[in-house]
């Protein structure tokens, strides 16, 4: 028995002539998931993005993970979370709860990645 690639191609078609009926297929996909709501369209865009770029794309602030010394005699650093639009207003909003404080190191994070105990900061 001849597979449906082998049919399409003894009958001469190719990659062109699906391309409608691939487009079509797709957004009666996607017309049903946007009919499902804001759950079915996240879940249906975080298996297809990354939340970094889901966030962008939204033009959303995106959590960054924020290493600092509160004070520079300090020889531990502390960590906490900070929803931002960018690493300078993160290290803002850091150094506007505790002046004087040194910033080790900032990175974006996943929401996922921050603890419900974590330290963040509003300001």
């Amino acid at each position: 028995m001849p597979s449906l690639k082998q049919l399409i191609e003894a009958k001469g078609l190719d990659s062109l002539d699906l391309d409608s009926l691939v487009h079509d297929t797709a957004s009666k996909v996607a017309s049903r998931i946007n009919n499902e709501g804001l759950s079915e369209q996240l879940e249906f865009l975080e298996k297809e993005l990354s939340e970094a770029d889901i966030l962008e794309e939204l033009s959303l602030p995106r959590p960054f993970k924020v290493e600092y010394f509160e004070d520079e005699g300090d020889k531990e650093f502390m960590v906490g979370f900070v929803i931002s639009d960018d690493t300078d207003s993160a290290e803002d909003k850091v150094t506007a709860e505790f002046p004087g404080c040194i910033i080790k190191d900032v990175w974006s994070a996943n929401l996922s990645d921050i603890p419900p105990e974590s330290k963040s900061f509003s300001k």
